[in-house]
């Protein structure tokens, strides 16, 4: 299976200088993450999204936005749980979805380092070319 990383993500793996966001920029308590990957003919696999969230955050939202060539089944949700906020769906050209979808993943708390980090499966069969955005919203006291 394939493991690729959005456009911050892979920001966040290798920080310089342009790409560092100014600490004052992430204050209060509601906060989102936005990302986005373009996929080239992408197998099945994992795409990792944003930043690591903080133990004890609250996912409120997660929102997917995709443009894909064809129809893929995608999962959102966690490293341990791939399908904690949306099960699998069909996708197709401009494709908005919107969750969580589940019962265990509204208001999920973040406990730990398995669980604090979004991802996207594609567990489909056909190989997937388009973009994916997605953005996460989520609460830190």
């Amino acid at each position: 299976m394939a493991t690729v990383y959005g456009v911050n993500r892979t920001k966040i793996l290798d920080p310089k200088g342009n790409n560092i966001l100014d600490p004052g920029l992430v204050s209060g308590r509601v906060r989102s993450i936005t990302d986005s990957y373009v996929a080239v003919a992408l197998t099945r696999g994992y795409i990792y999204i944003g930043p690591t969230l903080p133990v004890g955050a609250i996912i409120t939202e997660v929102t997917i936005n995709e443009n894909c060539t064809s129809s893929n089944h995608l999962t959102v949700g966690t490293s341990q749980n791939p399908a904690l906020f949306l099960a699998i769906f069909n996708t197709s050209r401009n494709t908005l979805s919107v969750g969580p979808q589940t019962v265990a993943g509204a208001n999920y708390v973040v406990t730990g380092t398995s669980d604090n980090c979004i991802v996207i499966e594609n567990s489909g069969n056909v190989l997937m070319t388009g973009t994916i955005k997605a953005t996460v919203k989520y609460i830190v006291d």
